[in-house]
């Protein structure tokens, strides 16, 4: 109860925080001549081949998250200490957080491909030596290393989906991508836990699923 309700003071005060913050106001954007098709219009950013792609990859990698979670909670029943599994993610969170503060005040010159692609691959990496880690202190340990590749990877695909989706609707491209993120997360925790349980509470294929959606 005393971590839901910290929880929701957290909550709280980031609203505050972002309502404190003055609203940009960008410059009208004028329609591309010839308009829309009908279809396209009731579409809205799906349109866009690009839009779609990231939002798949979004849904992918937080199919993997919601496996990371399942995952470590039972690493750390397994474990004996069931407790260190705030400690196991606190690990993740923390590297996701520095690297994403980082990525985002570097100037960017690789192609967006490129990157993703490395990401993704040293994600899946990583998320298969956090499966097999012997003991929670290596476990700990890849799961930081999966963090500070997570971090800027998440930061890129926002940073792109910002350059592609078309500026009239890129507030909607973003409450999509929202709306594919938890959808991800929601299929990765029901899949992970139906894992756990068929392998009687073992980790290691719930890993293994988390890179493979990595």
């Amino acid at each position: 109860v005393a971590a839901v309700a910290v929880a929701g003071v957290c909550t709280v005060l980031g609203v505050l925080t972002l309502l404190t913050v003055p609203t940009p106001r960008a410059p009208a954007t004028a329609e591309p001549p010839g308009g829309k098709s009908r279809s396209r219009r009731a579409l809205g950013p799906l349109a866009d081949g690009r839009v779609r792609v990231l939002l798949g990859i979004t849904a992918f990698d937080m199919l993997a998250f919601g496996c990371i979670v399942v995952g470590v909670s039972a690493a750390a029943a397994s474990g004996g200490n069931p407790g260190l599994s705030g400690v196991l993610l606190g690990a993740y969170s923390v590297g996701a957080v520095v690297s994403a503060l980082g990525y985002g005040m570097r100037h960017r010159e690789a192609r967006p491909r490129r990157q993703l692609v490395t990401f993704h691959t040293a994600s899946a990496v990583l998320l298969v030596a956090t499966g097999v880690a012997p003991g929670l202190v290596l476990a700990g340990v890849a799961l930081l290393a999966v963090g500070l590749v997570s971090g800027p990877r998440d930061t890129l695909h926002q940073i792109v989906l910002g350059e592609v989706a078309p500026p009239r609707q890129r507030t909607e491209a973003f409450a999509w991508m929202s709306t594919f993120m938890w959808v991800g997360n929601g299929i990765g925790t029901a899949v992970a836990g139906q894992l756990v349980t068929w392998n009687e509470g073992d980790h290691t294929t719930t890993f293994l699923a988390a890179a493979a959606a990595a």
